[in-house]
């Protein structure tokens, strides 16, 4: 759950570490925040949310399915498509992903902003259909 207060954003670090100048739950802060939550969007499978039919899924129609070039689009209107849903208030300005056959899944890169502004981010990372 993301919360903004103006213009930073915040949500917790799911690794729960104790930040060591106050010993409470280390949050996460503005970029960090977000990629967190749109990797956490990527990875979420259609029945991780019950009762919510417009739950934002990704790869669990592909699990254990051949990879090929062919499911790109697929990923990516997907990967559009859930941040979308997810009213996560990013726009995707730019989706590279790149098939990683021997890995069994896409590597994919990200850029985006958030919406009404002009900062952008870029990060990386991996959905691997085998998990």
């Amino acid at each position: 759950m993301l919360i903004q207060n103006e213009r930073k954003i915040y949500d917790l670090d799911l690794s729960f570490s104790a930040n060591p100048n106050t010993g409470d739950i280390t949050k996460l802060v503005n970029f960090n925040a977000i990629r967190r939550s749109i990797k956490m969007v990527m990875k979420s499978n259609l029945l991780d949310k019950p009762f919510d039919e417009g739950f934002p899924s990704i790869g669990d129609q592909l699990l254990f399915e051949t990879v090929s070039s062919a499911d790109i689009p697929i990923i990516e209107s997907r990967l559009y498509n859930a941040v979308e849903r997810s009213r996560l208030n990013v726009d995707i300005r730019k989706l590279e992903i790149n098939l990683a056959k021997d890995k069994n899944g896409f590597e994919i890169t990200i850029t985006y902003s958030l919406k009404n502004d002009q900062l952008v981010d870029t990060f990386d990372t991996f959905i691997s259909l085998s998990e």
